[in-house]
């Protein structure tokens, strides 16, 4: 079958679709990594995931059977070892730990001291980085979705306004990366002057990926931090109330133990997002001095493949690629399943884009339902982001409607009234920083950055999970 009716078929299949900020090498590098590592370390993985790309977004397709087989799986597995899932973070842990010695050696080097085969090593060595910095963490996505909607289906027996209370109960045990961040550089402005600058620059080398993401890094600079020093407000979370909340709806221990679960992959998913972006550093740093010495534009790198990329062997075949490579920045898909590395571009793309626009039916309803991350209610005037360059127009107040949030999105979710998302739940990028902020959240609507528009002037029923268009 040719590659364009193997993606077609893809398409026809009933998928979760997620739209993302990205590029290749780092995004679907990322995603890629759980078939080895999840067949390697569990024995089971995903089947196959479809990226479209153009300008740096697009949508990521898994297969909903994918996400109903690896559900039944894991349940079977955490049935028989209650504690199989930390088993698995340590697992996790342990194989990412690794490449910080990579990294280290990256730091204390200059770019033009390595010859040819040292960089192509480094580039391997960093691919490899990018694709574990998910890994085995990618069962976390039917985790979150199965086991929030398991606990809803058993709060809501005993307490039937349970999104008033859902949010406090599933607050996480610690502090989000982003969250620690801002913690961490407000007492930096409350340390005497004389010791600001040494704690600042330690503060730098801690958090210069923060602002990474799958488009690659943001060079911040230590003014970055410094700037920010004089007016960073912080207000630790008021004490959790879970136990207290626990106890006064007497809630079952089988519910606890979801709440744990929940809160374990929490705080797993928050720190495969910090490593996700260190490694996007160090592979663009690599990426960047090959970029140098081989005269291909850094942003046609971008569109490399995983498998493609850990079989170059020299510059002249990186060199080789550079047509192709720009070609794919005008368009185009990547349809992995483990074995193999399907890419589609130019005329190819365009044929495939058109069929999947065709296929594609978004339904309009006078409400938009999902569920409750932060409780609240707000009305204002939407602002649709779906990529970054979207920020600009961002105005305080508005409501930041999003098919995801990720760090990068923090510039406006601070400066929003509400947040509503099409996908996540209440483990998701948007569900836990909304709780931190204090804002407004409703995720899991499926539609609503397909059908409100910028400008659109709505109610968000935060308290009950609702969104509808209403008259100024």
């Amino acid at each position: 079958m040719n590659p364009v009716a193997t993606i077609k078929n893809f398409l026809r299949l009933k998928r979760s679709v997620q739209y993302l900020n990205g590029y290749p090498i780092f995004l679907t590098t990322s995603a890629d990594g759980s078939f080895d590592d999840m067949k390697t370390q569990l024995g089971f993985s995903y089947t196959r995931f479809l990226f479209r790309y153009k300008n740096g977004y697009g949508p990521g397709s898994y297969l909903t059977t994918d996400f109903d087989k690896l559900w039944r799986m894991l349940s079977k597995k955490i049935k028989k070892q209650p504690n199989y899932l930390l088993k698995v973070w340590q697992k996790y842990k342990q194989i990412y730990s690794g490449y910080f010695k990579i990294y280290n050696k990256i730091d204390h080097i200059k770019p033009k001291d390595l010859d040819e085969r040292q960089l192509i090593n480094f580039l391997h060595e960093t691919v490899k980085a990018q694709k574990d910095s998910i890994g085995v963490a990618h069962i976390i996505e039917p985790l979150s979705i199965n086991f929030d909607n398991e606990l809803r289906r058993h709060l809501i027996k005993k307490i039937p306004d349970i999104d008033k209370y859902y949010g406090q109960l599933t607050t996480p045990s610690r502090l989000s990366f982003l969250a620690q961040e801002e913690y961490d550089l407000y007492k930096i402005n409350h340390t005497p002057k004389q010791l600001r600058q040494k704690k600042l620059q330690k503060h730098y080398d801690k958090y210069f990926w923060i602002q990474n993401s799958y488009l690659g890094p943001k060079n911040l600079g230590l003014q970055y931090f410094k700037r920010r020093l004089s007016s960073v407000k912080f207000s630790r979370p008021a004490k959790s109330q879970k136990l207290k909340l626990i106890k006064k709806f007497n809630i079952d221990a089988y519910s606890c133990r979801l709440l744990d679960a929940i809160d374990l992959i929490t705080c797993w998913q928050d720190e495969r997002k910090k490593n996700i972006l260190i490694a996007v550093y160090y592979l663009n740093w690599v990426l960047r001095e090959i970029s140098r010495r081989t005269n291909v534009p850094l942003g046609a790198l971008y569109y490399l493949g995983r498998k493609e990329a850990l079989k170059l062997d020299s510059f002249a075949a990186i060199q080789s690629l550079k047509k192709e490579l720009m070609l794919r920045g005008r368009g185009a898909y990547y349809l992995e399943d483990g074995r193999s590395e399907l890419i589609v571009f130019s005329k190819d793309y365009e044929r495939l884009f058109a069929y999947e626009k065709k296929i594609e039916i978004i339904s309009g309803p006078k409400e938009i339902k999902g569920f409750v991350a932060q409780p609240g209610k707000v009305r204002g005037e939407v602002s649709v982001c779906e990529h970054v360059s979207s920020f600009a127009r961002f105005k305080t107040g508005n409501i930041l409607v999003a098919f995801m949030t990720r760090p990068e999105y923090m510039p406006v979710m601070r400066k929003a009234s509400a947040i509503v998302t099409d996908e996540g739940g209440i483990t998701s990028h948007a569900a836990i920083v909304s709780r931190e902020l204090g804002i407004p959240c409703i995720v899991g609507t499926k539609i609503a950055s397909r059908v409100l528009k910028d400008g659109d002037f709505v109610e968000v029923n935060a308290n009950h999970g609702w969104v509808r268009k209403i008259m100024k």
